[in-house]
């Protein structure tokens, strides 16, 4: 939060600067004229980032968003508040989305009461 509340602050002094020449798109990431980035400039950006880092080759901005989402399920975070993060339109949407860590999180919700029960995880009843 910090450094985005630094990053708009740095945007309110460059509107400042360029008076109308301003593109007011009210977004995060711009050229410095509050403009649009061109997408190309994001993905090399982290191309960079992600070698620096020592991320797989062939790995996606995209991919790090599907990782933040699978993180907070398996974390037990309440859909809804996936859903949120992520700017999903419904629960729904993102359950379906994320079917497969919705049905993992079944399988450990079974383990557990099957536990609760005295029964090995995964044995027949």
């Amino acid at each position: 939060m910090t450094a985005l509340k630094a990053h708009k602050a740095s945007q309110a002094a460059r509107q400042l600067a360029l008076g109308s020449g301003w593109q007011d798109g009210d977004l995060v990431c711009d050229r410095g004229d509050g403009g649009p980035l061109h997408p190309d400039a994001m993905t090399a950006a982290f191309r960079r980032l992600a070698k620096k880092a020592k991320l797989p080759d062939g790995a996606r901005l995209h991919d790090l968003r599907h990782a933040v989402a699978v993180t907070l399920m398996l974390e037990h975070v309440p859909l809804k508040g996936v859903s949120a993060t992520l700017g999903h339109a419904s629960e729904t949407f993102t359950a379906g989305a994320y079917q497969h860590v919705v049905d993992e999180l079944q399988e450990q919700v079974v383990d557990a009461l099957e536990r609760r029960l005295g029964r090995s995880p995964g044995a027949s009843a």
